[in-house]
């Protein structure tokens, strides 16, 4: 139930900001895989999936 109310106060920027967070994380997932493009940047994916998720995070979990 908490997490309705979470959702409940995010924007569509803040949609927007998981779905990239999301995609730079599966960058770094993909990294992993034999990719000679994503591993050299590995670090950056992780570094930017991290920075996208933190403003929804903070809203979402600022009402528990």
């Amino acid at each position: 139930m908490w997490f309705a109310k979470a959702v409940k106060n995010l924007k569509w920027w803040d949609i927007s900001l998981i779905k990239a967070a999301a995609f730079f994380f599966a960058f770094f997932f993909a990294s992993y895989i034999d990719s000679s493009v994503l591993v050299e940047w590995r670090w950056l994916w992780l570094i930017l999936a991290v920075l996208f998720s933190i403003r929804p995070m903070k809203i979402a979990l600022k009402h528990m």
